[in-house]
């Protein structure tokens, strides 16, 4: 769990199981921490679906942005993220003479070198503790509009868009317009940048056999 605009990650350590209440102790804990975000990205795993999850983003006025389902490159930063703390954690447990035997020292050396150390914006950026520190935490009255203005521009792209299937479909169309309902909102109030880039694919070609 971490902040991506900072890139600085907030909770690398064990955790009993992966079930709705566990989650939400977790995040109390870190919300009663650090300020509140504005928007909560999160995977399609059951327990950050749960309704005590659900429950605790409402009650904080958190926008809750869950990844499109069969999309696993749109959680890429995450696991990008959990994977270089992996590394550093089996790194510092290795060089403690337990290797693949994690203990909560290894996750929090992993946790604050990754905070303290790197340099995602190059040599001479900032580091993501750095970047944290410089943020600006969102006020209450600002959170509030915020919410009221995604939860209209949520409703009116479902007024004026596909009508509502029974099941699965249904909830597909949903989320669709919430999630473009919050990028809509955050664009309008220069929370969010989009930029565009040229993909070059990477294009095959056949082999021709040649002919002595």
């Amino acid at each position: 769990m971490g902040d991506l605009g900072s890139q600085r990650k907030h909770y690398w350590h064990g955790a009993p199981d992966e079930q709705g209440e566990t989650i939400r102790a977790t995040l109390e804990d870190l919300l009663d921490e650090h300020p509140a975000p504005l928007v909560a990205k999160k995977d399609n795993g059951p327990g950050f679906r749960s309704e005590p999850v659900s429950s605790l983003l409402d009650e904080r006025r958190i926008l809750a942005l869950d990844s499109p389902p069969y999309l696993p490159s749109y959680n890429g930063s995450i696991e990008a993220a959990n994977g270089s703390l992996r590394r550093r954690t089996d790194h510092r447990a290795a060089s403690e003479g337990r290797a693949g035997e994690w203990c909560e020292e290894d996750l929090e050396w992993a946790l604050r070198q990754m905070n303290e150390m790197s340099r995602p914006w190059g040599a001479c950026g900032p580091t993501p503790e750095e970047m944290w520190r410089e943020a600006k935490p969102i006020d209450a009255n600002e959170r509030e509009s915020v919410w009221s203005e995604v939860i209209a521009e949520y409703e009116a792209r479902l007024a004026e868009g596909t009508p509502l299937l029974e099941g699965a479909p249904g909830e597909r169309i949903r989320k669709k317009c919430w999630r473009e309902a919050i990028q809509q909102v955050l664009i309008a109030r220069e929370f969010l940048e989009v930029r565009r880039r040229v993909v070059h694919p990477h294009i095959r070609t056949k082999r021709t056999a040649r002919i002595p």
